[in-house]
């Protein structure tokens, strides 16, 4: 295998392991109204998924802004929904303000049609609702202004770089760090002399995640390898520096 053709199955199997957590429809069976693993099903697996987790509107971080016709933009970086809500500022009789924090319900399009044409209880500040589209996100009523948005965003491609030994090995090169090249070295791009500066990207999970992402590229290449087994050679290369 080719250090290209690892990178390019190091991001498939990067992007099938994050869609695993977040649970994706594949993993839906017969009987079982929810797949095996999903996002906050455990404490795990959120903690799992939290280098992914994006908060807008709090810790010095800008909330999702609305336009005058109702409509955010979706973020670029945008995968899955976690939470939306709105501080709706209310006048008390003595002139004060009481501050709640209302929850923004996610509706599907029909639900949309239904609930902002209902008579009976349609959106308000108190009852506010969004529906996603392609790009953008619309939200009644339209004079929200702003929403504390949460969501996941889609995780950083890993890539593999490297440089070529003098004695035809690939050496990886760690991020954010150089190597200057020796007669008879190669960098990736096919530098023979001068400095070769990392563009490898790691893996954003925690150990156990980087693990079961190994165990992953294995089986598409073919290898059956208990997970034991690959735990104790990961200990074996952290003990022995190798």
């Amino acid at each position: 295998m080719t250090p290209v053709e690892f990178t390019q199955i190091l991001q498939v199997c990067n992007l099938k392991y994050f869609k695993k957590k977040v649970g994706v429809p594949e993993e839906y069976q017969p009987g079982m109204p929810l797949p095996r693993q999903q996002f906050e099903i455990t404490q795990s697996n959120s903690d799992s998924l939290s280098p992914f987790k994006k908060f807008m509107g709090e810790y010095n971080t800008d909330p999702l802004y609305i336009d005058a016709n109702g409509y955010a933009p979706l973020p670029s970086d945008y995968f899955y929904h976690s939470a939306c809500s709105f501080i709706d500022a209310i006048n008390n009789p003595d002139c004060s303000l009481t501050l709640k924090n209302r929850i923004v319900e996610v509706l599907t399009d029909a639900q949309w049609d239904a609930v902002t044409s209902s008579v009976i209880r349609p959106p308000s500040r108190k009852y506010p609702v969004m529906n996603y589209q392609s790009g953008f996100i619309r939200f009644s009523p339209i004079d929200l202004g702003q929403v504390q948005f949460i969501f996941l965003r889609t995780p950083s491609l890993p890539y593999y770089d490297y440089y070529i030994g003098v004695n035809g090995e690939h050496v990886y090169l760690l991020p954010n760090t150089s190597h200057i090249l020796i007669p008879g070295e190669e960098g990736s791009a096919g530098q023979l002399s001068g400095i070769v500066v990392s563009q490898s990207v790691e893996l954003e999970f925690n150990d156990t995640g980087k693990l079961d992402i190994a165990a992953l590229i294995l089986q598409h290449i073919g290898v059956n390898l208990r997970e034991g087994s690959l735990l104790q050679y990961a200990e074996k290369v952290i003990n022995s520096g190798i």
